[in-house]
């Protein structure tokens, strides 16, 4: 274990010299911490490198050579730095936490690494490697359970402090393959409401960053077997009738969740935050609030299907492509219709006599539906052929 630095690339590996020179200098601590040392260790791909330090990261940084980009955060004592053979670090003071109450954010003490340790969600997340030592610091057997498939909290009320710990839970299980081992006591506390201390932003923030997982489906799979919210599962993941989203796109796997969710409080909290985009947001409410599938339950011509379709955001198209009630005629609208345009407009119609404004709307509205409908190819053809009995109808 003692090599582990050899999992790191050059560049990643000079780097760290750097820091660690530093360090001995000037006698301060510095540890790999969490998700770094975790990935590390499973021998995976390093991006971001996060280090804990006894000391106020700014006294380090001025030290430091070949930093391209810096950012300081005054309230945490923590520092991202990008440097110019674009490796990205983050220099952490190593900290206790303090909830005064349940979900709320913590009060911050800087401490030790054990603190420091002692404050992380999962055992397997609470591992340290002393880059000045050389020495690995595993006091909740974080490793073990790391080989052993385990996923384990680290602390006694570690899910009423923050309940969002349950979701990283869930992506941690799911992306590595991980038994969740406190399965029993977070559905107790999930019974017991503990998502009602969050904030609704923490939690669309957490359910954000499982959509952004590669098997973000198993992730929502698991919070239904949790009982985190009740999911229609046989929509969970299936195609859209929308073909123009992948379903990398992120909005849509989120549009996807809100769809097969069955209760109205986590719907509220996707339909209600300051995380999500505000187009995605006003198609989730409007999609709710207006019963899409009640609409439609009359017979339609394609006019009415188009007029009813055509100014609506492409995000409500989507969830209506997964509703029983309305995807077959989204998908006439997406396949024949959205596309279909007139060949005239008002200063057609005025260069052929036709002058009051309120009449050249209704004629330009008849001869949209008589294109639909009918499916004329030559509508100013059949205009010209048929403008005294359209003149009739529209009693000019």
């Amino acid at each position: 274990m003692k090599d582990i630095l050899i999992n790191f690339d050059k560049d990643q590996v000079d780097v760290i010299n750097c820091l660690k020179d530093i360090c001995i200098r000037d006698s301060i601590k510095a540890y790999l911490v969490g998700g770094t040392l975790r990935d590390l260790i499973l021998a995976r791909k390093i991006n971001d490198i996060d280090i804990c330090l006894n000391e106020d990261p700014k006294k380090l940084v001025r030290y430091i050579k070949g930093i391209k980009e810096y950012k300081y955060y005054d309230k945490f004592q923590t520092a991202s730095l990008i440097f110019d053979n674009g490796i990205s670090l983050n220099l952490i003071r190593c900290r206790k936490e303090i909830y005064e109450q349940n979900g709320q954010l913590p009060i911050i003490i800087p401490s030790d690494i054990y603190d420091d340790l002692y404050r992380r969600d999962f055992t397997i997340n609470a591992i340290a490697y002393d880059i000045v030592k050389n020495s690995i610091i595993d006091v909740f057997g974080g490793i073990d359970d790391l080989y052993n498939g385990e996923l384990k909290k680290v602390h006694e009320n570690s899910y009423e402090e923050d309940p969002t710990r349950i979701f990283r839970g869930i992506r941690y299980s799911v992306r590595y393959y991980l038994k969740i081992c406190d399965a029993a006591e977070i559905k107790k506390c999930i019974e017991n409401g503990v998502f009602n201390t969050v904030n609704s932003d923490k939690i669309v923030g957490e359910l954000y960053a499982m959509c952004r997982e590669e098997k973000w489906i198993s992730n929502f799979v698991t919070c239904s077997w949790l009982k985190i919210f009740d999911l229609n599962l046989n929509y969970l993941g299936i195609p859209n009738i929308v073909k123009s989203y992948s379903y990398n796109n992120i909005n849509i796997r989120i549009l996807n969740l809100f769809f097969c969710m069955k209760c109205f409080k986590f719907k509220q909290i996707l339909m209600e935050n300051s995380i999500l985009d505000k187009r995605l947001k006003k198609s989730m409410k409007y999609y709710y609030n207006n019963k899409m599938t009640e609409l439609f339950y009359k017979d339609m011509d394609n006019y009415e299907i188009y007029k009813r379709l055509n100014n609506l955001d492409k995000y409500l198209l989507v969830l209506m492509g997964w509703d029983e009630g309305t995807k077959y005629r989204i998908l006439n609208y997406v396949k024949n219709l959205k596309d279909i345009k007139l060949n005239m407009d008002n200063e057609y119609l005025k260069s052929i006599g036709i002058q009051d404004d309120k009449v050249i709307g209704k004629i330009l509205d008849y001869m949209l539906k008589i294109k639909l409908d009918v499916g004329i190819v030559n509508e100013t053809k059949y205009l010209i052929e048929n403008l005294g009995e359209i003149k009739d109808v529209f009693k000019y």
